[in-house]
């Protein structure tokens, strides 16, 4: 994939599991970390959320099965 959007994706797994902030407000720690724009951030925070949730779901059928 993006290179670039594996250091995001590092920096947003750090962020969830040091806990400190709702990951609501991981868009504007993007933006803070590496001066990225709203939008950009965003699409960002929303990729990384989907990878997750893939994850999640492919976990689940392989646990049914």
């Amino acid at each position: 994939g993006n290179k670039m959007n594996d250091v995001y994706f590092d920096f947003l797994d750090e962020l969830r599991s040091n806990g400190t902030i709702n990951m609501m407000g991981a868009p504007r720690e993007l933006r803070h970390k590496f001066g990225m724009d709203k939008i950009e951030a965003i699409k960002v925070f929303v990729l990384w959320t989907e990878q997750f949730s893939l994850e999640k779901t492919s976990g689940i059928t392989k646990d049914s099965a």
